[in-house]
């Protein structure tokens, strides 16, 4: 099984749950909130310059089993 997870930042509190119970089962996990990207989102959302960016975690994508494509990785900011 397969999917994607968007954690909303008021949402927050239920990351370390949820990120538990997806592990590992080929779920990508969302978030847009500041260090959820750190402690294990895949892509998290920030505002950089007035700019919406987001932050790769390959640590935690490759821990769910999925790739990310090349042209997302050009993107993204690495943590």
């Amino acid at each position: 099984m397969s999917g994607v997870v968007f954690i909303d930042k008021s949402k927050s509190g239920e990351f370390d749950a949820v990120n538990n119970k997806v592990k590992g089962k080929g779920t990508l996990v969302i978030t847009d909130k500041a260090g959820l990207g750190e402690k294990g989102s895949g892509i998290n959302f920030k505002d950089v310059d007035n700019k919406l960016k987001f932050e790769l975690n390959q640590r935690a994508v490759e821990a769910s089993n999925l790739k990310v494509a090349g042209a997302l990785t050009s993107m993204a900011i690495f943590i």
